[in-house]
């Protein structure tokens, strides 16, 4: 599990324009939210590749970055959360490409903090996108269960992606007998 001492130091101020850049992520409503996220997300991508945190065996550095961008909101809004729970609500991003995993975990993000500054329609097809396309129950397990833990970008399932993620659960069933 990843450290949150580390987190934070990773998140830490960059060089240049630090003061506006601190006072648009603080008050800048969603693009605000939306510029923090970028920056987290790029800290963490770096800090993986360079190896200047501890980054699990195979863990690809954007996997990091978006795991790293999700789990320092949580901890800047004092929300605890585990592990796998920050996977699990990973699932949908961690099946696009790297921009859109970005862009569409930051827009999860302006969703949860402030639905009405969201855009929803761009949001609800990417997400609903990468989980009909997942090329198997792997992320769609993931996807359950952060359903089943209130990820915000469960409301935005479409009836035939909800029907994809409960038959790769079905399918779990069946198998354990």
């Amino acid at each position: 599990m990843l450290c949150r001492i580390r987190i934070v130091e990773v998140c830490g101020p960059t060089s240049g324009g630090i003061a506006m850049g601190i006072w648009k992520k603080i008050f800048g409503g969603a693009e605000g939210i939306r510029e923090a996220m970028r920056e987290a997300y790029e800290n963490h991508r770096r800090a993986a590749i360079a190896r200047t945190i501890p980054v699990p065996p195979g863990e690809c550095p954007h996997h990091f970055g978006l795991y790293g961008a999700l789990a320092s909101r949580h901890i800047v809004r004092n929300i605890p959360c585990s592990e796998i729970v920050i996977l699990s609500q990973l699932a949908p991003f961690y099946l696009m490409d790297e921009t859109d995993a970005v862009e569409a975990l930051a827009e999860c993000v302006v969703f949860w903090e402030r639905p009405r500054d969201a855009r929803l329609s761009w949001l609800t097809a990417k997400i609903n996108k990468a989980l009909l396309t997942a090329p198997d129950n792997t992320y769609l397990l993931m996807a359950a269960h952060g359903i089943m833990n209130g990820a915000s970008w469960a409301q935005l399932l479409e009836p035939n992606t909800m029907q994809k993620i409960r038959k790769a659960v079905e399918d779990v069933e069946s198998e354990r007998g």
